[in-house]
């Protein structure tokens, strides 16, 4: 996908985010023929916009793949979706894991989704939720947005990572486990259960079979995680991660499944 930028008169490619410069009268011409239907019938009869054409052909780009945008427009990259409410970690930050009922998206409702949402440029997809791997048809998911030409990065605490060994076998670009607590005794205090050891296992035998994905820690801002960067970088190392990621600490807003009163919006 490109975008015309109608404040610069550049030609932008939405994924790479290439900038090709356009004259005055070249830009004229373009806007001409992408915004109006009389004027894209007219460009076959006219030599003016068949040059114009012919040199956007000579660059990869097709005139339907060209949307007009300006500073309020948007091009998603990487969306976060949130497959699923519900969530097997009772985390201090969080109220995701207080749904009782099971409140998800189907792959079939996201595989319409996914269409659109790459059709406005998305070039991957962060499968996210509660927790992704509780959702009965991750796969199908997967599967879904590779479909229509976009990559899989999955969001997950990591507890149910060995219990997925086919996503070995579906080509997810990027795993990001969330991790609060570097170890056991801080882990429980901070997620309300202790999985430290099993989630750190899961990534270590994640990374010997997945050796082309990108590996990393997501870890929400606490005076905790603070006062503990360097056990945070250390067992960064340890596991052989790629990256180290940090998310602010969400306290007002109704994000995570929390309900909001007047007092917690205050706080």
């Amino acid at each position: 996908m490109y975008s015309l930028d109608v404040d610069s008169h550049d030609l932008i490619n939405d994924i790479t985010l290439e900038v090709f410069e356009l004259s005055d009268y070249a830009y004229e011409l373009l806007l001409e023929i992408i915004d109006s239907e009389y004027c894209v019938k007219k460009a076959t009869n006219e030599p003016e916009f068949e040059e114009v054409i012919e040199q956007l052909h000579g660059l990869g780009v097709a005139v339907s793949d060209i949307r007009l945008s300006n500073k309020f427009s948007f091009t998603p990259q990487t969306p976060i979706v949130h497959v699923i409410k519900n969530c097997n970690s009772p985390c201090i930050m969080c109220d995701c894991w207080k749904t009782k009922e099971k409140t998800l998206h189907s792959a079939e409702a996201l595989d319409k989704f996914f269409g659109e949402i790459s059709k406005c440029g998305a070039v991957s997809i962060m499968v996210s939720g509660g927790e992704p791997t509780l959702h009965p048809e991750l796969i199908q998911i997967i599967d879904s947005i590779h479909k229509h030409g976009m990559s899989v990065q999955l969001n997950t605490n990591g507890i149910n990572l060995d219990k997925f060994p086919e996503i070995t076998d579906h080509d997810v670009e990027a795993i990001i486990v969330s991790m609060d607590g570097f170890n056991s005794e801080n882990y429980a205090k901070m997620r309300g259960i202790d999985r430290f050891n099993k989630v750190c296992d899961n990534i270590l035998e994640f990374r010997k079979n997945n050796l082309s994905s990108i590996v990393g820690l997501r870890v929400t801002l606490t005076k905790y995680t603070l006062s503990q960067i360097s056990e945070l970088v250390a067992l960064a190392k340890k596991l052989g991660v790629d990256s180290i990621g940090f998310s602010p600490l969400d306290a007002t807003s109704s994000s995570f499944a929390r309900e909001m009163s007047e007092k917690s919006q205050i706080f």
